[in-house]
């Protein structure tokens, strides 16, 4: 499906040299000077030794999207990012981290590359609540490899490497989150496949980052699981639609999750559903939200959940249960003997670990 970019958020600050002045810059800003062909000549001879020609190459930031006067300092930094960017310094060891990483990872990365002098650059999402310290414990736990201790303020730049260097990229560096402003969208009141074009966000359902057109084909709803077209398995357990598992899920653990959260929260969700999907990625990425990421990452989120122990779910169990007691309810429309009310009390009561729930409560 052909797409086209219709609004680019400034993600980073591009300077010409480590001491230049850094301007806000946009995707194509950063890929185009990648590209450049004098970019891959200065860091082939750095790589051979000419370790002045170093610091000739341009910097970018990837901790700040703007600074105050183009001034790279963290006292003027206008907007930081929640990210971190690891430098690995030993050599020789990029490929080896990023399949580590791309197996499991315990932050969500951006982008991994290799740097001039053949290190590594780690960009990952930093959590909420999370500071740099601990990030840089997981990630060398991770990775089997130390990342500099002394790289983590807000106004920290690197140095920009050819697009060879690159070992993976997410859409999500190009969508920054955090202090950035909430830009205009179209109307939600706009339906799927009315005729005309949709437009569409990244993960955030705040409406920032990236926003693009498509064509109006029928697409999965950010908080809805894929259409059902087309399936390959079930779309209900036991008679219960698992988009109703997942909301009651949801409701028990603190609701929806908001943006810089929903990578881990997802990961949560996939680690007990898959006790109701036979362990199996594939029915998960058919009933599971998206919340707009890409598919690529919603199966890596996946995958990585059903790589840890198989040991059941006592809360899906619970959810399960609860639900099924509620829908019997619900089809006798509030008719009960006081025996079959008993019996529905007692279910209740085990399907919510021990709190006991009238069914008269209960939504008819």
């Amino acid at each position: 499906m052909d797409k086209l970019m219709i609004m680019t958020m400034k993600f980073t600050c591009i300077g010409k040299g480590h001491g230049a002045p850094c301007l806000p810059a946009t995707r194509e800003d950063w890929e185009r000077l990648r590209r450049e062909p004098w970019l891959a000549q200065m860091c082939a001879r750095i790589e051979k030794g000419d370790d002045e020609l170093k610091h000739r190459l341009p910097v970018w930031t990837p901790h700040c999207a703007e600074f105050r006067d183009n001034h790279r300092a963290i006292a003027d930094a206008l907007r930081p990012l929640n990210r971190l960017m690891l430098d690995f310094d030993e050599k020789g060891h990029t490929d080896e981290i990023c399949a580590r990483l791309l197996e499991k990872s315990p932050l969500v990365p951006l982008l991994i590359e290799e740097s001039a002098r053949r290190g590594t650059h780690v960009l990952v999402e930093l959590p909420e609540g999370m500071d740099a310290e601990t990030a840089q414990q997981l990630m060398a736990e991770a990775t089997g490899f130390t990342p500099d201790a002394a790289v983590k303020d807000v106004s920290r730049c690197i140095y920009m490497v050819p697009e060879d260097h690159t070992r993976f990229v997410s859409e999500r560096l190009f969508e920054p989150s955090g202090s950035l402003p909430v830009l205009p969208v179209l109307p939600s009141s706009w339906e799927e496949g009315s005729g005309v074009e949709e437009i569409k966000t990244g993960p955030s359902n705040e409406k920032r980052g990236i926003q693009e057109f498509t064509h109006s084909t029928p697409s999965p709803s950010s908080r809805e699981e894929g259409n059902t077209e087309g399936r390959k398995f079930p779309t209900e357990f036991n008679g219960i639609p698992y988009s109703s598992i997942v909301a009651e899920f949801w409701r028990r653990t603190g609701g929806e999750p908001p943006i810089g959260k929903r990578n881990m929260r997802l990961h949560q969700l996939a680690a007990n559903l898959r006790a109701i999907c036979d362990n199996n990625e594939e029915w998960l990425l058919e009933v599971m939200p998206r919340f707009d990421l890409k598919e690529q990452e919603m199966r890596s989120i996946i995958h990585s959940a059903c790589k840890e122990p198989t040991k059941g779910s006592k809360i899906m169990d619970q959810i399960v249960d609860t639900l099924f007691v509620s829908s019997r309810l619900n089809e006798t429309h509030g008719e009960i003997s006081s025996a079959d009310e008993e019996d529905f009390s007692t279910s209740l009561e085990m399907a919510n670990g021990g709190i006991t729930v009238s069914p008269s409560k209960l939504p008819i």
